[in-house]
């Protein structure tokens, strides 16, 4: 499978480090957070060559998306981002309620973290 687009909705440092990689391996790399493009200058330059900044209407619109939110904001932007089909979506959050500082684990019971 080949992506033509690949995008990471959240610019911290999960998402620069599998980003840096992408662009390093020569794919284009577009790069979003909830601040909008303007605020991603020093995250798209940690990343490097072949990244930039993007709204998340253009993240979420990827062939390949990287959702690397804090846990809490995972419900919200799923319903923002509607339907899926025809995409990946590699979700590297965590289950931490807060993580800086860290605050232990956020509560999903009965379901897992990936089921919320």
């Amino acid at each position: 499978m080949e992506f033509k687009t690949i995008c990471t909705i959240g610019a911290g440092a999960p998402a620069q480090a599998v980003a840096a990689h992408a662009a390093r391996a020569g794919h284009p790399v577009l790069v979003s957070n909830s601040r909008g493009p303007s605020t991603l200058g020093d995250a798209v330059a940690a990343i490097g060559p072949g990244a930039s900044a993007a709204t998340f209407e253009e993240a979420a619109a990827a062939d390949l998306v990287l959702l690397a939110v804090p846990f809490g904001a995972v419900p919200a932007v799923g319903r923002r981002l509607g339907d899926w089909t025809g995409r990946v979506v590699v979700d590297m959050t965590n289950q931490f309620a807060r993580s800086d500082p860290y605050r232990g684990f956020a509560d999903v019971s009965p379901r897992s973290s990936a089921g919320r």
